[in-house]
């Protein structure tokens, strides 16, 4: 998607490594996944209680950026019989 691909600064590429978000994340989504990160980082041991919120915001940018690919015309999935779900 066209909104994926923006150019991120030398200081925030070295934020990100601190924080630990690989290239993988580096999408749409990001402000969500660092502010995930850094809760994450504050309340170390209870993370999961704090954090909650962050979590939650980011699950949904993301179901939304899934979508949105989805929805792209040309995207289709071939037939359950010819996908391959083993090797």
């Amino acid at each position: 998607m066209e909104r994926d691909y923006f150019p991120i600064s030398d200081t925030e590429k070295e934020e990100l490594d601190k924080l630990g978000i690989t290239y993988r994340w580096r999408d749409s989504c990001l402000p969500q996944k660092k502010e995930e990160k850094l809760c994450k980082m504050q309340h170390n041991l209870f993370w999961f209680y704090y954090c909650k919120e962050q979590i939650s915001a980011w699950k949904n940018c993301e179901a939304d950026r899934e979508r949105e690919i989805m929805k792209i015309q040309n995207f289709s999935l071939p037939p359950i019989e010819k996908r391959k779900l083993f090797n």
